[in-house]
């Protein structure tokens, strides 16, 4: 089945659309069980990131300007995420194990 991409703040977000901290990496199982329990991907997500970092990604998500930019920029966040692609899988193939931060757009 692969991973899904499941969003904190839903894809219609565009403030946060592309930002890291509103994505992760799910099995179909657990994706579509936290997106039918709001609460439970709350805590959730409130474990993973900190009280400070909810925050600042709510204040991002409510941010119309930041929504207007990224939807002017869609082309730039698609060639930053497939340079960011391309950067991990070359580190793959070096023989770099474990977790590997990815940049984010915003």
């Amino acid at each position: 089945m692969g991973l899904h991409c499941s969003h904190y703040h839903g894809r219609g977000k565009w403030g946060v659309r592309f930002n890291v901290d509103n994505a992760e990496a799910l099995c179909y199982g657990c994706h579509q069980y936290l997106g039918a329990n709001p609460n439970l991907h709350s805590e959730h997500k409130l474990e993973l990131m900190g009280e400070g970092c909810i925050d600042i990604l709510r204040e991002k998500a409510n941010d119309t300007s930041l929504g207007r930019s990224a939807k002017r920029e869609v082309k730039d966040i698609a060639k930053h995420y497939r340079a960011e692609f391309k950067r991990i899988y070359d580190l793959r193939a070096e023989g770099v194990t474990g977790k590997i931060t990815i940049e984010s757009w915003s």
